[in-house]
């Protein structure tokens, strides 16, 4: 999806994802000073359903973007006898109309909401911005001595690519614990490897390129002294965790940790304590994305303002289209490909419908299992 500038006299919302039978007309209404006239005005106007809106500026501009179950309540509501938000009286002093667009569905909304914001970078909105949560990616590979890494988006260079995962901060961590508790590098990869078959005869070993050899915290693969089937092992053991297949290292460091303040070495109890809290809440929030891609993955019975059947076909997650049926026809619509689609807003969407669904849990019994059609180059877990 195109970002439209911020210059660019605002004229509508624009094509969508959506299909159109689940949307309705752009409605448009100029503000006036009076408030009790404005209310007047969305009363008549706004109808009681979920949907998006938007404030455009004296210079056609479009300020802000918001959804809501209720279009009318929530518009209502900006024009109430007080008003302790000074955002909104910002937004209103500055405002010359209020625009919205219906939609069948308050999971539609969101989708909807988060595609105007980026496409059109609304100044007021803070949250939903591209550039205001990134997830990540956690990936291995890097050659003939792969490491954990992390990744703006998924990469099919990558031995494996698990995500998206939010919280970078801490992914960072993880990554970090991951790499020292495995003895896996996190040297750049024009470091030189000397990697072999078989361990050398004599102790004649390169110098290592950083202190974590010294601290046997890495296998030392630049250094000679570690052949590649030790270190393909130690790989294997990390993917396994990530995986979900081998958790043990978990109990083997709070093992470590017992030992240290046994023997009253505090110092090392912290540096380990930290490695098993950063790799507890990788596991945990591995484990969940294991668990969305398996239960948010079917068809979703979608109103629609045709009253015809329709379905939002999801695949792990991700938005992959839907199935409208028309007389006595189904259509599948698929998204737009990710060239035009902005890949990180696919990425986007697929947090969005796993928070719908965390919050809405009684709608995973509407989804019908069946096999969504895959989105064309969305990123993978």
């Amino acid at each position: 999806m195109s970002t439209v500038d911020k210059l660019t006299a605002f004229t509508g919302f624009g094509d969508s994802v959506l299909i159109p039978a689940v949307r309705r007309p752009l409605v448009q209404v100029g503000l006036v000073e009076d408030r009790g006239h404005c209310r007047q005005l969305i009363r008549n106007a706004a109808p009681a359903t979920p949907g998006v809106y938007g404030w455009v500026d004296r210079n056609q501009r479009l300020l802000y973007v918001g959804k809501s179950k209720s279009l009318r309540h929530r518009l209502l509501s900006y024009f109430g006898k007080t008003q302790s938000d000074p955002k909104i009286d910002r937004m209103r002093q500055f405002s010359s109309r209020l625009v919205w667009e219906p939609i069948s569905h308050e999971l539609l909304a969101l989708i909807r909401e988060q595609e105007l914001i980026f496409r059109w970078r609304p100044s007021f909105n803070r949250l939903g911005q591209p550039e205001r949560r990134k997830p990540g990616f956690l990936c291995i590979g890097g050659g003939a001595a792969p490491c954990a890494f992390m990744a703006s988006e998924a990469t099919s260079s990558a031995e494996i690519c698990i995500g998206p995962i939010v919280g970078l901060g801490d992914l960072r961590l993880a990554i970090e614990s991951l790499n020292y508790v495995f003895g896996l590098r996190d040297c750049s990869d024009r470091t030189r490897m000397s990697l072999s078959n078989q361990l050398p005869l004599f102790n004649d070993l390169k110098h290592a390129q950083c202190i974590r050899f010294e601290l046997d915290s890495c296998l030392g693969p630049c250094t000679g002294g570690c052949s590649s089937g030790k270190y393909r092992q130690a790989v294997q053991r990390a993917i396994a965790f990530l995986r979900g297949d081998d958790d043990s290292i978990l109990a083997n460091l709070k093992m470590e940790i017992e030992k240290a303040v046994a023997r009253l070495a505090f110092e090392r109890a912290a540096v380990v304590s930290q490695q098993l809290a950063s790799l507890s809440w990788l596991a945990r929030r591995l484990q969940q994305r294991r668990r969305q891609r398996h239960e948010l993955t079917g068809q979703l019975p979608i109103p629609t303002f045709d009253h015809k059947p329709c379905q939002l076909n999801l695949d792990e997650g991700y938005v992959a289209g839907f199935t409208h049926r028309v007389s006595n026809r189904s259509s599948v619509t698929k998204p737009k490909r990710l060239e035009q689609n902005d890949g990180s807003l696919a990425v986007e969407w697929m947090l969005i419908v796993a928070g719908w669904f965390q919050k809405n849990a009684d709608q995973k019994a509407l989804l019908q299992r069946s096999t969504a059609s895959s989105v064309a180059e969305r990123a993978t877990a």
